[in-house]
């Protein structure tokens, strides 16, 4: 301490202490936003998602929905509480009780499928919890959508009635494995979400393009995006773009060196592949149930395959589950 002292006397030593303090990254929606992300509830499922409401007044918000099948959803109720709706067919919702109102305050929701639970954590803490009896046995018929509902078996069309809100993660099981987690980040300066798990980004397909903030990892690259008319605007699939060209299959993630939207032209036959779709060629994969299921319907019904007087799958071998998807389409 003296020899500090010491050395502080003759202006060596200049004490000064400069702390910086990372903010959690988050994109904002203004309620126009949707943002499919290819993967479809069912009695496995467990969404735990991460976010602030900005606007606690207009009821009937959802933060996550689907709403055939299996409707899988968390909103603001009529009465500006939160509320989830989980069960067989119907719409039918439940409340917390004591009724939980909507709040600009951070939260993490958690609705699990397999216990029929939901629990709102707050400032670390556990505030509310509720379990419904309501039966719980089908999958989705729609592909589950962030901050909307989703309306279609595609993923391209969405409820009006879309959430204002901060989104700061949203993670998805089926069966207790981790087959998506979003988080926010940059890509040409723009705010999107990437999953972690298959390293795909995935950017709003209804709407605005999302504000953000806070520390976003960037991913400068791996795609870039033009809006309607040379605005900022992200308006639909259309806008994504890879840096050769070309449009990803609407809500679905997308690969970083090219779209799932395009195909390659080899000799005259337009041919589509995972390997074309994945940062790793010679990477294994390993998808199982819903990925897998996505990654199909996204082939057969998204890609741009333009008039075809045949179309040849090649199926890898044991993929029993997906032959009843291709028998439908």
């Amino acid at each position: 301490m003296k020899r500090i002292e010491r050395l502080a006397a003759m202006g060596i030593v200049g004490m000064a202490v400069f702390t910086a303090f990372a903010e959690d990254a988050y994109v904002e929606s203004d309620g126009t936003q949707a943002v499919n992300t290819g993967y479809f509830a069912n009695p496995g499922t467990k969404v735990v998602i991460d976010y602030t409401l900005l606007d606690v007044t207009t009821v009937q918000q959802r933060l996550f929905g689907s709403n055939r099948g299996l409707i899988f959803q968390h909103y603001v109720n009529g009465s500006k509480g939160l509320s989830f709706a989980l069960q067989d067919g119907t719409g039918d919702w439940t409340a917390f009780s004591p009724q939980y109102m909507a709040a600009e305050e951070r939260h993490v929701f958690t609705l699990d499928a397999a216990t029929r639970t939901a629990t709102i954590v707050k400032d670390g803490a556990q505030v509310a919890t509720r379990t419904t009896s309501a039966q719980v046995t089908q999958a989705s018929d729609f592909p589950l959508t962030l901050l909307a509902d989703g309306n279609n078996a595609l993923g391209t069309a969405f409820s009006d009635q879309k959430a204002k809100a901060r989104l700061y993660s949203c993670q998805i099981y089926d069966h207790d494995e981790l087959v998506r987690d979003f988080r926010p980040c940059l890509v040409d300066g723009r705010y999107a979400l990437k999953d972690a798990v298959s390293g795909l980004v995935y950017g709003p397909v209804a709407g605005h393009a999302f504000a953000g903030g806070g520390d976003a990892a960037t991913d400068d690259g791996a795609r870039t995006w033009t809006g309607a008319a040379g605005t900022a605007d992200w308006l639909a699939a259309a806008n994504w773009q890879t840096t050769g060209g070309g449009s990803a299959a609407p809500g679905y993630g997308c690969a970083a060196t090219i779209s799932a939207g395009s195909t390659v032209d080899a000799g005259g036959v337009k041919v589509m592949s995972v390997g074309l779709a994945v940062p790793d060629p010679d990477a294994a994969i390993i998808w199982r149930g819903p990925m897998k299921l996505g990654v199909i319907q996204q082939f057969l019904s998204q890609v741009d395959w333009g008039e075809l007087d045949y179309l040849i799958v090649d199926e890898a071998q044991f993929l029993a589950d997906g032959d009843g998807l291709l028998l439908v389409h």
